[in-house]
């Protein structure tokens, strides 16, 4: 994948998630969209302490078989744009209500764009370290 025109070469923004919202839009059509500017079925709003200061993640879902686009950054008004497919969203919600730990993070490494919700699980009752994902 090309990383869009308006991002540096490297680049790196990590989001600890502590707050999220979510909206799933009744009665659209769950038919596969086959351009990267069809409409998704929902969306979901991670907030939380970024890497850089004032940066959000918006995750938007598509019906599964949907083209996706490639997850970009708007330095503008600060939001990171991410798409999944609909089967992807189960994971993603288990991530944002179980684990100890959430974080969104999006990156650019050599021109190779990567964007990822990961959780840190603890597996007893005590607290998880802070870990950051690499």
């Amino acid at each position: 994948m090309k990383p869009p025109a308006d991002t540096d070469p490297d680049e790196k923004i990590t989001l600890q998630v502590t707050r999220y919202g979510v909206n799933i839009y009744a009665g659209k059509i769950m038919e596969p969209q086959s351009d990267t500017h069809g409409k998704a079925v929902g969306y979901l709003t991670l907030n939380g302490e970024s890497k850089p200061p004032g940066y959000e993640f918006r995750i938007s879902v598509f019906p599964d078989g949907s083209k996706i686009g490639t997850p970009r950054v708007v330095h503008g008004s600060k939001k990171v744009e991410l798409s999944i497919n609909q089967s992807q969203l189960a994971g993603t919600m288990d991530i944002l209500r179980n684990a100890s730990e959430a974080y969104a993070l999006y990156r650019i490494d050599g021109g190779v764009v990567h964007a990822d919700v990961h959780g840190n699980y603890c597996r007893t009752n005590s607290p998880c370290p802070a870990e950051e994902p690499a």
